[in-house]
This record gives C-alpha cells, sequence and structure tokens, in this order.
C-alpha cells in the first residue's frame, strides 16, 4: 500500500526565508479585563527591512454605562518570535506581545483553520496581500463583549480604521488571529494568453524572484479546462523566469498552482477565462433637461438630468460574434443556471391561475414549523381561513398584519371589514390561535406583501388574496435578515395595535362616548 502524507512545513523552512515580521493587535479593556478584537503576524520575506513599529492608539468609551477602553498596537519582531508568539496564542491564548504578565484575553470557543500547520490561500481575506499564504484562530462562539462590539458603530469604525479593513462587513474576524506568510520567493507571477503564426494558442507565465532566491525545487501546476471539465493538467520543473506552454486548441480556462518542495503551495490561481476583448462605448454631452414635476408633495422638487449622445461603439480584440463548441456548451449552462437559481429562491410567476398561486402559499405555510408571519395591508377575514390555517406543526405561532385602512372598508353587505373579521376570529377553536395586528397609519406603513416562514422572507407585489388573479410574482428573499428585523421593528412599533385593542377604539370611534 502506498501512503502519502501531507508536507507539513516546518518551522526551520519557514525562519529560512523571512528574517522579521510585525505583530498587529487591536483589544478591548473593561472592569481589568482584556478581549482580543484582532490579531495579525505578517512575516517579511528576507529581502525587505524589517517593518516599522506603531505606538499604541488608544480611545475612551462608554458601553452600556460601563468605561470601556480600545487599544491597537503594532510590533516589529524577528520572525522567530512573532512566530513563538503566534504559537503560544494558540496553545494558551492571546496576550499582549513583550508582556511580563501572564494575562490571556477572555475569548469564547476557538478553532482553527486549517489544521495546523497547514496553510491556506484564500484570496479573499480582507486583510491579507493577494496569494499570502494563512494559518487562523478563529473565535466562533463569542464572548457577550463582542456581540456588543458590534452594536457600537463608532468603535467599529475606530478598528476598522487603523486595522485597515472594515470589520463590521468581515465580523468573523472579531477576536481572531492570523499568521500571514506572503511568498518568500517570488515577488509576482505573470500570466497571459499568447499565439503563434500557426494559430495555437499558448500560456505564457513570467515568474520575478525576489532578491537572492532561485527557481531550485520550484514547480508549476497548469491546468487547463474546457465549460464540462478539465482537459490537461501537467507539471513543469522550473529552471527559467520564461515559460510557454501550448495548448489543446483554443483555450477556456487556465488555472495555475505554484510549489515548492519543502514550503509546499505558494501560489494558487482558480481556472478563469481570459479576457479576449473590451468593448468601449464613447459618448458626449448633449445639455441639460430640467423636469418640473406636479409638486404635489415636498418629495416631488424640480430636478435635472445631463443628456449623452452616444458616437462611437469600438471592440478591442475578438468581436465576440464568433460561434465555437464552448460557446454553445456554455449558453445552455447559463440556461440552466438560471433556472437553479429561480428555483433555489422560490421564484415563481403566476397569470390567471389564483388556485395555484394559493395552493403555494398555503405549502409554504405549511412547511412553517415555528413561526408564520402574514404582512398584508389588505388581508381579511377570508384570507386567514384560506391562508393562515394552513399550518401543519403543533406550536407554530401565526401573526396576521394587516391596515385599519382595510379593515375599515365595508364589504358587498355594507359591513366594515374589521366587525366581519371580529367575528370570525370569536367563531375560531383555541387551537386555532391566531395573533392579528393592525397597522393604524393612513396609509399604512406597508405597501408590499412580506410572508415570513420561520426564517425566511417571501415577497410579494400582489395581496395574497388577489395573487395570480393578474400577473403575479412571488419570490424568497436572498438575505432576509435586514427585511425581518424592519418587519419585526414594525410590528412592536407605536403604528401597529393588536387587534382587540383596535376594534375596540374603532366601535367607540363610531359609536362615541358611552353616557
Amino acid at each position: 500500500m502506498q501512503i502519502d502524507r501531507p508536507n507539513a512545513t516546518s518551522r526551520l523552512n519557514h525562519e529560512a526565508f523571512y528574517k522579521y515580521a510585525s505583530i498587529s493587535l487591536a483589544w478591548i479593556v473593561r472592569d481589568g479585563k482584556q478581549y482580543c478584537v484582532f490579531g495579525l503576524v505578517e512575516a517579511v520575506p528576507n529581502e525587505n527591512v524589517a517593518p516599522e513599529p506603531l505606538d499604541e492608539m488608544v480611545k475612551s468609551s462608554r458601553w452600556s454605562g460601563t468605561r470601556t477602553q480600545l487599544f491597537v498596537k503594532r510590533w516589529s519582531l524577528s520572525f522567530s518570535d512573532a512566530l513563538n508568539w503566534y504559537e503560544k496564542c494558540r496553545e494558551d491564548g492571546v496576550s499582549i506581545p513583550g508582556s511580563q504578565k501572564n494575562d490571556r484575553m477572555i475569548s469564547g470557543e476557538v478553532a482553527e483553520e486549517p489544521a495546523w500547520p497547514a496553510l491556506i490561500i484564500d484570496p479573499n481575506v480582507p486583510f491579507s496581500e493577494a496569494g499570502s499564504r494563512l494559518h487562523s484562530r478563529y473565535d466562533i462562539r463569542r464572548p457577550p463583549i463582542h456581540v456588543e462590539l458590534l452594536m457600537q458603530q463608532d468603535a467599529l469604525s475606530w478598528f476598522s480604521e487603523r486595522l485597515h479593513f472594515d470589520l463590521a462587513a468581515y465580523d468573523e474576524n472579531i477576536g481572531s488571529i492570523h499568521l500571514m506568510l506572503p511568498n518568500p520567493i517570488l515577488r509576482k507571477l505573470n500570466h497571459r494568453l499568447g499565439q503563434n503564426e500557426s494559430g495555437e494558442e499558448f500560456s505564457e507565465i513570467e515568474l520575478i524572484l525576489r532578491s537572492s532566491q532561485s527557481f531550485k525545487d520550484l514547480s508549476l501546476i497548469i491546468e487547463e479546462r474546457r465549460v464540462h471539465g478539465p482537459v490537461d493538467i501537467r507539471t513543469i520543473l522550473i529552471d527559467s523566469p520564461f515559460i510557454r506552454v501550448y495548448h489543446n486548441g483554443r483555450v477556456e480556462k487556465v488555472g495555475l498552482a505554484l510549489r515548492h518542495s519543502s514550503l509546499g503551495l505558494l501560489e494558487y490561481s482558480e481556472p478563469l477565462p481570459f479576457l479576449r476583448s473590451i468593448a468601449l462605448n464613447m459618448s458626449v454631452a448633449e445639455g441639460v433637461k430640467r423636469i418640473t414635476p406636479s409638486l404635489d408633495t415636498a418629495a416631488d422638487t424640480p430636478f435635472e438630468v445631463r443628456m449623452q449622445r452616444p458616437i462611437s461603439d469600438s471592440v478591442f480584440g475578438e468581436s465576440g460574434s464568433k460561434d465555437t463548441s464552448a460557446t454553445h456548451l456554455l449558453r445552455a449552462n447559463q440556461r440552466r443556471e438560471k433556472i437553479a437559481v429561480a428555483e433555489r429562491y422560490g421564484q415563481k410567476l403566476f397569470q390567471d391561475n389564483k388556485i395555484a398561486a394559493r395552493l403555494t402559499i398555503r405549502a409554504l405555510i405549511g412547511s412553517a414549523r415555528e413561526r408564520v408571519m402574514i404582512f398584508d395591508p389588505y388581508l381579511g377575514s377570508i384570507d386567514l381561513l384560506n391562508f393562515a390555517l394552513a399550518t401543519r406543526w403543533i406550536g407554530a405561532s401565526v401573526f396576521i398584519i394587516t391596515s385599519a385602512m382595510h379593515l375599515k372598508n365595508k364589504d358587498q353587505n355594507n359591513i366594515e371589514n374589521g366587525d366581519v373579521l371580529e367575528k370570525q376570529l370569536k367563531k375560531w377553536p383555541k387551537d386555532h390561535h391566531i395573533d392579528v395586528y393592525v397597522l393604524t397609519g393612513t396609509p399604512p406603513q406597508l405597501h408590499d406583501r412580506f410572508l415570513v416562514v420561520d426564517d425566511a422572507v417571501w415577497f410579494s407585489g400582489n395581496s395574497l388574496h388577489s395573487l395570480g388573479e393578474r400577473m403575479s410574482l412571488i419570490i424568497r428573499l436572498p438575505s432576509p435578515e435586514p427585511i425581518l428585523d424592519a418587519l419585526l421593528e414594525m410590528k412592536n412599533g407605536q403604528r401597529c395595535s393588536p387587534f382587540s385593542k383596535w376594534i375596540k377604539a374603532r366601535k367607540k370611534e363610531r359609536n362615541g362616548p358611552e353616557s
């Protein structure tokens, strides 16, 4: 049996290629306790000088009435000392570099990515150089102060400005520490598509070495991929700064990996298509068009539109009109991908099919295990029977949010919709308990319709009772959290009243105070 194990990079190999490193650390102090916000060990290749340290920066604040201090500092050390600090943080928890105290910062549950001592090349890390190798220790179960930090916009901005990335947008890094190792052999790897006189296409790769480095122990792995899969994977031992690799016909995608025999993977790029053409559209300004609305509201103020006239459209490179087997297959794949995306987000279009629309909504409601919330300013008593009672799971709560404007309207029997709803609710068995809320504004705060099923939020431009009468669309929102927060804020706000309270006030309004 042949057995192969990962090539774990040793300290010796590391220290042969890096002389210096910096440690950047951000932390919080409250009630004498320290909490890590972010830490980064950044190695410096041998050809570069030692990084400059940065003095400690401090900001005092008060969170929930408690004095809280924010700190950011950067140290310049030998690579060996910085690596020692990182390894000690991994084993014992984060501490301030050089501190004589044995104080460890408080953290939650931590986990590493990848398993030590492996390193990962992640092009999407916000604080990393492109192509740098990383090892990370994440705080995956945050202490309460990290949760509190996310609500402190001023503190988040202060940290982000000094750490040089948006901590709020990449909040998974709160409480984390990282080891970052730039490529110690190469300064840069350039890759372009070429073509000889016979029309054969090739990849031309240029390797720019750092000073005092060589191509020894370097190999290049190149993958050629077409629409449906790989065509060829080759490994080339490098002995020159210029490499030419011919491809199989017209190239679709090419990926590269650069590997060192002892350091492991140094560079990686996903198989990507080459840019074969650039479209350039030119236009000139043609004055300003002034628009004066009816001025019915304060928002209807006059505005200007700058007019443009196209003068030329140019394409540099291939025109894009040439059809190939790849473009034929690509169009088919794209068509299927669009259908798959629509299905993933539950996109459904109904045309003159009210029954299908109703069955779809009932099925969605029936799938709820915990809660259903229907936000529809035109929902009435009949709709409650059609939709709200479709829940299947015992214990699933149902909330209906409608509007006073609709409930004040009268039906064909000249009875207000609110009175009809009240009678309907009184007839229902206790095990069909539904909480109804009324938006009291005129017009109500809500215009569009939303269906909340557990934590998913569905959007409809039409009222549920009329869905399918005309062309109607429902779709599951890809990022429901901010929408759900806004809906719950509306439900719990001052302009939303429980139905029992609203109907009592409405009767009093119609009949006047009791004598």
